[in-house]
C-alpha cells in the first residue's frame, strides 16, 4: 500500500501477482514508489504533491477492505482503522410541528473503539430536513465529544438523514435516520 507520511492517509494499493507460483508476492518498495511517484492522481492526494511524502506499507489487506477506513499510524507505522464519528439521537421520532426537537451527541472513537478523550476539531453536521442549532451545522469536539439540537419543521417526513463530518476528514464519517410524524 502506498500513503502519505504526514498524514498517514492511504492512497493507493499495489499488488503483485506470480503466475509460476500461482500466488501474490512481495513487491518491491522502491519499484513500487517509482510507479505511483509519476501519477499525478496520486501526487495530487499527497501532501504538498511532494513524491517525497509517500512511502510503502507492506501489509496483508484482507479483501474488500476500502482504504478509506484505515490509516498508517505514526508511530507504529501499522496500519490501523481511522478514527470514527458516531452519532446518536435522544429518540427517532419527531412530531413534525416545527417545535419537537432532538437531542444530537457526537463522538470520535479511535482505533481501539475508545472514545478520544483528547480528540478536537471542527464537524459539519448536515440534516435532509430540520433546523441545526449550531450556525452552519458547525459543531466543536471537545474532548471527543460535541452536542447539538435538531428541530422539526411542519410536515410528515418519513426519513431525515443526519449526517456528520470531521471537516478536515480524519475520521469517518457518521449517519443517522430520524422522522417527523
Amino acid at each position: 500500500m502506498i500513503y502519505d507520511k504526514v498524514t498517514g492517509r492511504p492512497v493507493g494499493r499495489y499488488r503483485q501477482y506470480d503466475l509460476a507460483t500461482d500466488s501474490y508476492c512481495a513487491c518491491d518498495a522502491d519499484e513500487v514508489l517509482s510507479l505511483f511517484t509519476g501519477s499525478d492522481t496520486v501526487l495530487k492526494n499527497t501532501t504538498d504533491a511532494a513524491p517525497d511524502n509517500l512511502a510503502v506499507l507492506q501489509s496483508n489487506m484482507p479483501e474488500g477492505v476500502s482504504l478509506r477506513t484505515l490509516h498508517v499510524a505514526q508511530r507504529s507505522h501499522r496500519l490501523v482503522e481511522r478514527p470514527r464519528l458516531h452519532l446518536a439521537a435522544d429518540r427517532d421520532e419527531l412530531e413534525g410541528d416545527g417545535k419537537d426537537s432532538a437531542q444530537l451527541t457526537l463522538a470520535l472513537y479511535d482505533s481501539r473503539g475508545h472514545i478520544d478523550g483528547k480528540g478536537t476539531g471542527r464537524v459539519r453536521v448536515t440534516t435532509t430536513r430540520g433546523k441545526l442549532s449550531a450556525r452552519g451545522g458547525m459543531v466543536e469536539l471537545e474532548k471527543g465529544r460535541a452536542s447539538l439540537t435538531l428541530t422539526s419543521v411542519p410536515e410528515t417526513v418519513h426519513q431525515v438523514v443526519v449526517r456528520a463530518e470531521r471537516v478536515d476528514g480524519d475520521a469517518q464519517a457518521a449517519e443517522i435516520t430520524l422522522a417527523f410524524v
